[in-house]
């Protein structure tokens, strides 16, 4: 009996959409994951570069402040790289890409558990479910984020879209962009200033 109702549960709740909606929100983590890899590779090639530069104009300059400032972004730089690298940027999004992929496959047994109206299969695929999610790490609500974003302008979409949403959504990639435009104006301002 219990199995009964918590499988007109899951059809009043539609599994199916639950899954879509993990499944999308996990799209957007590995987009967010690669994308962070990638500018902080970009950041440690930018930051060594401009480290050789500062490094060869003070090899005419006989200047004890910039060969602190050089000793110190060497080892800021080290740190960085260690860190960013224990970040596994790349192996946290294919393990984000195998779940999605087998979330896509739980929704569409989902689906047709749901249109059959059978109680056993969307226990089974609730489980399932839980599984998949229990062995990857959870997306973060920027992701869900922006998979409300993408779809604000969808008739069907519930709850609908708020405008404290939309603010959300702008402020959340306003600051992480300022960040990207600040790390990237960091080494030549300091080669300006110490070169």
């Amino acid at each position: 009996m219990a199995l009964k109702k918590l499988g007109a549960l899951f059809i009043m709740n539609e599994l199916s959409n639950k899954i879509w909606i993990t499944r999308k929100s996990r799209i957007y983590a590995e987009k967010r994951l690669l994308h962070n890899e990638k500018i902080s590779n970009i950041l440690i090639i930018w930051f060594s570069l401009f480290l050789v530069f500062l490094s060869i104009k003070s090899f005419k300059v006989n200047n004890y402040s910039i060969d602190i400032f050089l000793l110190c972004a060497s080892i800021a730089i080290l740190v960085s790289s260690v860190f960013l690298y224990s970040q596994k940027f790349s192996e946290r999004a294919m393990q984000i890409r195998q779940c999605y992929i087998k979330l896509d496959e739980l929704a569409s047994r989902a689906m047709r558990a749901e249109e059959n109206k059978d109680i056993v299969s969307i226990e089974k695929i609730h489980n399932e479910y839980s599984d998949v999610l229990l062995n990857v790490e959870n997306h973060i609500d920027y992701d869900y984020l922006c998979f409300r974003f993408s779809k604000r302008n969808d008739a069907g979409l519930e709850p609908p879209f708020k405008w404290q949403e939309k603010v959300n959504y702008y402020f959340e990639v306003g600051w992480r962009l300022i960040l990207e435009v600040f790390l990237f104006l960091l080494s030549p301002l300091s080669f300006y200033f110490y070169g």
